[in-house]
């Protein structure tokens, strides 16, 4: 074998071997993306975000207020006969 067919065959595999490595980080990078936890955790982070903005602003919503009062007077005894 000649030197041009040595580093041929040596560029050849370090190039396969950089196109795996590549490939690996790219799955990798994809996997954490949508891992359960990461998306669960920022779900609930959004989730607890928007309820306290809805929240605010129903309890600034004076007949939202006064209607919510008297639903929850009229459950109250329902619920304890059941």
């Amino acid at each position: 074998m000649n030197c041009v067919t040595l580093l041929s065959a040596a560029l050849r595999d370090l190039l396969s071997t950089a196109w795996q490595i590549q490939n690996t980080l790219h799955w990798m990078i994809w996997k954490n993306a949508f891992s359960v936890e990461k998306v669960t955790d920022e779900f609930f982070k959004l989730y607890c975000e928007k309820f306290y903005q809805l929240r605010e602003k129903l309890e600034e919503n004076e007949d939202f207020r006064i209607e919510a009062e008297q639903q929850y007077l009229y459950i109250c005894p329902v619920r304890k006969r059941n």
